[in-house]
């Protein structure tokens, strides 16, 4: 009689084999993505928070400086026009009158 171990075609434990290897290694880098994405301590999400933190002081400073020019502005009953008038009127070269 012959034997059952050599009937056995002999590529398929290779190809079993060669599956159960691709879903170990796939498993592998969709768990390293997941764990990756649950840390807080990457630097380049400290780092963004950083800016956008940075960006926000920026703004408010932006907008309450231009706050106060407009305040002062109005303190002062003045317009962006009025003021230039006055500084062209400044700087008009004067005619020679010694011709």
């Amino acid at each position: 009689m012959s034997d059952p171990k050599t009937q056995r075609a002999d590529g398929c434990s290779i190809f079993f084999s060669l599956i159960i290897g691709a879903l170990l290694i796939a498993s592998f880098f969709f768990f390293e993505k997941f764990a990756a994405e649950d840390s807080e301590n990457d630097p380049n999400s400290m780092i963004s928070n950083k800016r956008k933190a940075q960006i926000e002081q920026f703004n408010l400073n932006s907008v309450s400086y231009s706050k106060k020019i407009d305040e002062f502005h109005s303190d002062k009953n003045s317009s962006l026009e009025e003021i230039m008038g006055k500084t062209i009127n400044t700087y008009i070269s004067k005619p020679d009158k010694s011709n």
